[in-house]
């Protein structure tokens, strides 16, 4: 199981992780928040798109049959809100292509994403292969920056994101994994959007270097080394900063030996 970025000064922002569970069609009519379906057109459906299809008399058909989502790209979302015969508030029909590549279903999974915030999320993937490309999709896109926000805008938004599959213990397996690289992205993402007066060159240095639990070995070169190295341009620009200049050299040789990579 792959490590999980240590503590740092701020609290990351927080990671809409997925969870797999067993298909049940029958929990369809009464499940809150919104559902996702997949869907190629052209009439195919599967057995929950087909469930969704009866309790909605024809509307999801309709729509998937039509010319507009006929000419969709994979990626492409289609909404029916408040669906008749059903307790959810929305259900999002996104277009795809059991042939695309591991970055269209990532985009297919954005589309999940974009909408999921503060929302029960309920995606309909059955044994669909992009799955686990689908759900980094959604993570990545939910990412929602609120430090520095104050009153409700602050708060995080809750919700969560599950996925109805054929095989989730095999799924499950991969969460970690999943988790893991949306940690680091999110990670990144944080120290990028933190302004300069929060994120110093000295607290950025004590984040970084914290990731030597992970085996990450950090090496900091404060203004006496970059001196000796010729680095005049960057000290210069430092020079009209209250915070010392830094330069980081970051390397990662692999894990343990005999560990997975």
């Amino acid at each position: 199981m792959p490590g999980t970025i240590p503590e740092m000064e701020n609290t990351m922002t927080d990671i809409l992780a997925p969870t797999f569970i067993p298909l049940d069609i029958d929990m369809l009519a009464s499940a809150e928040g919104r559902i996702v379906i997949l869907s190629e057109g052209g009439g195919r459906m599967d057995k929950g798109a087909r469930r969704i299809n009866r309790l909605t008399r024809g509307a999801l058909a309709r729509l998937v049959e039509s010319a507009q989502f006929g000419e969709a790209a994979p990626g492409d979302s289609f909404e029916m809100v408040w669906p008749t015969g059903m307790v959810a508030e929305a259900v999002q029909v996104i277009k795809f292509d059991r042939k695309m590549n591991d970055a269209t279903a990532r985009k297919v999974g954005g589309a999940i994403g974009a909408k999921a915030l503060g929302q029960d999320v309920l995606v309909l993937a059955g044994s669909l292969r992009h799955t686990p490309d689908i759900a980094l999709g959604a993570m990545l896109r939910a990412y929602d920056f609120r430090d520095h926000k104050s009153g409700e805008a602050g708060k995080a938004p809750g919700g969560s994101l599950t996925f109805a599959v054929a095989n989730p213990e095999a799924l499950k397996a991969q969460e970690a994994d999943l988790t893991a690289v949306a940690e680091g992205v999110f990670f990144t993402r944080d120290l990028v959007n933190a302004p300069a007066n929060v994120l110093t060159t000295q607290s950025f240095a004590d984040q970084l270097e914290a990731l030597g639990a992970l085996g990450v070995k950090v090496e900091v070169l404060d203004e006496p080394e970059l001196e000796a190295l010729g680095m005049g341009a960057l000290l210069g620009v430092g020079q009209g900063s209250a915070s010392p200049s830094k330069v980081l050299v970051m390397e990662w040789n692999g894990g343990a030996e005999g560990a997975a990579p």
